[in-house]
């Protein structure tokens, strides 16, 4: 990335070997990345990006489910994580064109997410009123991932139990 883009990134994180960078940034997509547009009517958003400092190739990770060349519609959070190998990326966005489906959430609430590098998938961590089912779940609930409105069935699709937790 140039200065500009830089000086438009939050926090950096990087892999154990230093290989790559994981940042937010609000910098004007096609300029880290040749062809990614911002979706149109969309104003003041961020994207997840990790610079492969070896091979000096950039990857945006908050890509349009429904469209490979339109980026995120939200903003992204400073605390982007990166595991040392680099595969995983974790990072929160408040952008409602992630997922496909049926499903929704109120704009402007930030959402957790991983991105598996390797497979290409992303993955929805938190979202309250997506996962807990506008708080009606109940402790013991499983949660799917996917989604029952994604396709996920009870049984081979059950990532974990829901649980309250109070501090």
């Amino acid at each position: 990335p140039d200065s500009v883009t830089a000086e438009r990134a939050a926090r950096v994180a990087i892999s154990a070997d230093g290989r790559y960078a994981a940042f937010c940034s609000r910098a004007t997509p096609g300029d880290l990345v040749p062809g990614k547009n911002v979706p149109s009517g969309a104003t003041d958003t961020s994207n997840v990006y990790v610079r492969d400092l070896v091979g000096s190739t950039t990857q945006i990770l908050t890509l349009a489910a429904t469209n490979p060349s339109v980026t995120s519609d939200g903003a992204c959070g400073p605390d982007v994580q990166i595991t040392p190998d680099g595969r995983y990326v974790a990072f929160r966005s408040t952008a409602t064109n992630l997922l496909s489906g049926t499903w929704s959430y109120a704009a402007g609430t930030p959402s957790g997410w991983v991105y598996d590098r390797q497979t290409g998938e992303r993955l929805i961590l938190s979202n309250n009123h997506v996962m807990a089912n506008s708080n009606n779940a109940r402790p013991g609930d499983p949660i799917l991932q996917p989604g029952p409105a994604d396709g996920g069935e009870l049984g081979p699709d059950e990532a974990l139990v829901y649980e309250e937790v109070t501090a």
